[in-house]
């Protein structure tokens, strides 16, 4: 069974693991960001990488291309803490904006 990775802030992190998604890590720094989405990328079971907007900001050049070259697991950006709120953005409506499947 494919797992889904949660890659965030500490608030966004605390919120999913509480949703019930066990692998999530927080980051807060350039490295902590490429390191945790090369591990996910390299994980044989991850089904979905969650990222935050935020955390995304922070990866290296290398790590944006390994991500765009990468059909599976399919790579989702959602809106952090830090972000600006957009009105009537779901979370459902970016994974349908990712994978092109609407989620009910």
């Amino acid at each position: 069974m494919s797992k889904i990775i949660v890659l965030g802030d500490q608030d966004t992190v605390l919120g999913f693991h509480l949703a019930g998604v066990v692998e999530a890590r927080a980051v807060s720094t350039q490295e902590q960001a490429d390191d945790a989405v090369q591990q996910a990328l390299s994980s044989p079971d991850a089904g979905i990488v969650i990222v935050t907007q935020e955390c995304s900001s922070w990866l290296s050049q290398k790590t944006r291309k390994a991500l765009s070259a990468t059909a599976k697991p399919v790579v989702i950006e959602i809106p952090g803490k830090r972000a600006v709120e957009v009105p009537g953005q779901r979370i459902s409506d970016l994974v349908k904006k990712a994978i092109g499947i609407d989620l009910k």
